[in-house]
């Protein structure tokens, strides 16, 4: 037996109340590492107290592969600064398991966003690479498609790539 679901359309309050929240912002209230384990970061790898500070999120809980930046979220303002995002892809989804095939809704950023896609998610088998090095951090994006072979991982070549320069705190 099925049980159909219903979707039921939030009152303008009740989505103001969610958009407005600092819970559900970037930012300070989440999902930024502590400012005392970056330093712990920074000691254990040698460098100077306050050197780490580039805005990058990587996400691997799409099944895409894209890139771009975030300028704000909803009153969080970032355009000094923008967030660089990463979705780092999927190296064992393939056919029917992308959730556009079963939503029909292809990944988009969120409307509450403004961002700038440099990389259109993309739903197809691949990988991210991040080069750290002092001075920068450069992104590489991989595609790689099933029928193609396991072997073939090992000689695939970045079908994007973007150097990110190190900026202070």
């Amino acid at each position: 037996m099925t049980t159909q679901t219903q979707t039921y359309p939030a009152t303008d309050d009740v989505f103001r109340a969610v958009y407005d929240s600092p819970a559900a912002l970037p930012g300070r209230y989440k999902w930024l590492t502590r400012k005392g384990d970056v330093r712990q970061i920074e000691k254990l790898l040698g460098l100077p107290a306050e050197t780490i500070g580039a805005p990058l999120w990587v996400s691997g809980d799409l099944h895409a592969i894209g890139a771009g930046e975030i300028r704000r979220a909803g009153k969080q303002d970032f355009v000094a600064n923008p967030i660089v995002s990463v979705l780092s892809g999927p190296l064992a989804s393939d056919g029917p398991s992308f959730p556009s095939r079963f939503r029909g809704q292809a990944p988009v950023p969120s409307l509450a966003l403004d961002a700038e896609e440099w990389v259109k998610p993309i739903e197809e088998n691949g990988f991210t690479l991040l080069d750290f090095t002092p001075d920068a951090v450069r992104i590489s994006l991989f595609r790689w498609k099933p029928q193609d072979g396991v072997d073939a991982i090992a000689r695939l070549e970045p079908f994007w790539t973007k150097d990110l320069r190190r900026t202070a705190v």
